[in-house]
């Protein structure tokens, strides 16, 4: 592996550099309100995002397959997908605060 492969890597390895990295993607803008309000909040943010078919999810626990998951709608709602359950939110506010407390009893 070169330096810049090295480097690259540990660039993914931060979540702070990963968060930077999707707040500007302008691929991403249709999550947008979803990105800056997990972001926003001191739980979510040091934790590693992870953008899949513009769902963001958050590893809960550190155990294998142990994920919060939060999926836009197109009506402008989320669900909020944690602990085999898929509970409705109004915005995207509302969604982050059920994802962070799931991932705090999942620890």
């Amino acid at each position: 592996m070169s330096g810049e492969d090295v480097e690259s890597a540990e660039l993914y390895l931060d979540p702070a550099m990963v968060w930077e990295t999707l707040l500007a993607d302008p691929d991403l803008t249709r999550i947008g309100a979803l990105l800056r309000a997990a972001h926003a909040d001191d739980r979510l943010r040091g934790r590693m995002p992870h953008v899949r078919h513009y769902a963001l999810s958050f590893d809960a626990s550190g155990e294998p397959g142990e994920e919060v998951c939060i999926v836009p709608l197109s009506n402008g709602r989320y669900v909020v997908e944690a602990a085999g359950e898929a509970t409705p939110a109004d915005d995207a506010p509302r969604a982050v605060a059920m994802a962070a407390a799931a991932i705090d009893e999942a620890r």
